[in-house]
């Protein structure tokens, strides 16, 4: 029988709603604080996690959350529409206004998630799997792409990976950023009981992929932070087996040259 993925207890056990501090939100929001404003966003593999693209938002004109998964796009548009029963996002919303030194008193948390919410341009299926994930129309349109926790948790293989990480990819313009997550040298996580198969890549496949693609090689940012286990070495080897990972990988990046088909 097939293990169901839970959207609820993923949000539950990774973005519990009285978290203090988010590495992935910390790093997000510097590698956005040099944006110059404007242009079009793209969040692929959105989801069903609001708070990544919602800080994103606040820095360009308009994004667009694109995801396979139908019921993850109806999460998210629950969200935006502010519907009754829509998860509730206002901690993480607050925390990215802290992490950029704004205010973070719940009008401005309520002032923020108006604007983000007036920022979607639109939600699109999208399948990584294909040489255009979003279609033909798509390739070469974003300023922006936002790739979280998304490829290596879907692939069947690094090949496989690093054929759709190029597709991702494609979707830039000429001089437009890239910027990614993923669990490092991880090859399974857990959501409660249930594991979940993950490709294991590093720092150095994401290095790889990125420059053999056309991404500037003194514009790139690749960095790992390791995951903090307690000191007891037995709590430790217990919680590494339940997470499944000990560290996360982030990636940041400029395109410099046209995407090409043939890659």
């Amino acid at each position: 029988m097939a293990i169901i993925w839970d959207p609820d207890k993923y949000v539950g056990q990774f973005y519990a709603p009285d978290r203090r501090d988010d590495t992935t939100m910390a790093w997000l929001i510097g590698e956005l604080a040099d944006w110059p404003g404007g242009g079009h966003a793209l969040d692929l593999g959105t989801g069903v996690t609001v708070a990544y693209w919602a800080a994103a938002a606040a820095v360009v004109d308009q994004i667009t959350l694109a995801d396979y998964t139908p019921a993850y796009l109806a999460i998210q548009r629950s969200w935006i529409e502010d519907a009754t029963g829509a998860p509730d996002w206002s901690n993480y919303i607050g925390m990215a206004l802290r992490y950029a030194g704004l205010p973070s008193d719940a009008a401005a948390v309520a002032q923020r998630a108006a604007l983000a919410r007036a920022r979607v341009a639109g939600l699109m299926p999208c399948d990584l799997t294909r040489p255009d994930p979003l279609g033909a129309a798509h390739r070469g349109r974003y300023d922006l792409v936002l790739g979280l926790y998304c490829a290596e948790s879907i692939a069947g293989s690094r090949v496989e990976w690093r054929g759709w990480m190029r597709h991702a990819f494609s979707l830039l313009r000429p001089g437009g950023r890239y910027i990614g997550a993923a669990l490092g040298n991880c090859s399974y996580y857990c959501v409660g009981a249930q594991r979940f198969g993950h490709i294991p890549v590093s720092a150095g496949d994401y290095r790889a992929v990125m420059l053999e693609y056309g991404f500037a090689a003194t514009d790139l940012r690749i960095t790992t932070v390791p995951e903090q286990f307690p000191d007891d070495a037995e709590l430790a080897r217990q919680m590494r087996a339940v997470y499944g990972y000990d560290e996360t990988i982030f990636a940041a990046g400029r395109l410099t040259e046209a995407p090409d088909a043939a890659r």
